[in-house]
């Protein structure tokens, strides 16, 4: 059986949604959410472990970086909720919707796949990047055949 094309597209986007969504729960409620990315990090502050940098002479940086992570946390779980929004429903049968959508989305993820193979090659949310990618392009291939079922 053959997945319609509008169904697809909802599919793909959700799908986006849902796993920007669980990175931001994951960013948001991490005890320690820069050990999410951990060996990327240590690599880009040029140190071998975190003990290093928290027992500088700054004791507030732990407590500075949790709050960093977390608005991101924030933002990151806000995006997926958008895009969640306009993919269910009748919302996304629009064609200006889907555009907009397919635009935004689109510039989101691959802005950041590049800026992670820049800043941070060697983490492990460049695979994610890639899932995102093809989830992406059968989003597009999709919004090129829908059809609204009438």
């Amino acid at each position: 059986m053959k997945i319609k094309n509008d169904l697809l597209f909802k599919i793909s986007f959700i799908l986006m949604g849902v796993s920007i969504l669980f990175f931001g729960f994951c960013w948001l409620f991490s005890d320690q959410p820069w050990l999410l990315d951990k060996k990327a990090n240590l690599i880009r502050l040029e140190i071998e472990s975190f003990d290093d940098l928290f027992h500088s002479s700054n004791q507030n940086l732990s407590d500075y970086l949790t709050q960093i992570y977390r608005f991101f946390g924030l933002w990151v779980l806000i995006i997926g909720l958008f895009i969640i929004a306009f993919s269910i429903g009748t919302i996304s049968e629009s064609r200006k919707v889907r555009v907009r959508l397919l635009v935004v989305v689109g510039i989101l993820i691959f802005i950041s796949s590049i800026l992670g193979y820049v800043w941070i090659p060697d983490s492990p949310f460049i695979y994610l990047s890639w899932c995102m990618v093809f989830i992406y392009l059968i989003g597009i291939h999709s919004h090129k055949n829908y059809k609204i079922r009438g």
